[in-house]
């Protein structure tokens, strides 16, 4: 099974940073942290592609009352239907290939494998 041809126009269309997210999660910064209403906003930003997670903590027992996101424009598969296992592959791939041709020193990563790997060498 693969991807549709809209997700994998999407995936073309999104920068690379976003990819690394989608695949590797985010890297959360803490932003800001209000009061408000007997609660805490609790906002963290991600350094790559700018998600915001928002958590709202209650002020005085702690409870966690909801965690919510804010994503840029784009970066979510609008249209599709929520992204399948075929789709989450294609992302991982592009993902790798992309660090891949970053990394001058991956040449021959043979040597590196782990035992067991079903990878032919």
């Amino acid at each position: 099974m693969s991807a549709s041809k809209e997700v994998i126009a999407w995936v073309e269309a999104l920068p690379a940073e976003w990819i690394k997210c989608r695949d590797d999660g985010h890297d959360w910064k803490d932003h800001s942290c209000h009061l408000y209403d007997g609660a805490y906003d609790v906002i963290r930003k991600c350094q790559r592609c700018t998600t915001e997670r928002i958590k709202v903590v209650h002020a005085r027992t702690g409870e966690r009352l909801a965690t919510y996101y804010a994503y840029p424009e784009g970066y979510t598969a609008s249209g599709t239907g929520g992204l399948t296992e075929a789709d989450r592959n294609l992302l991982r791939l592009t993902n790798v290939r992309q660090t891949s041709a970053t990394l001058a020193s991956v040449k021959d990563a043979s040597h590196r494998r782990r035992p067991g790997s079903q990878l032919a060498a």
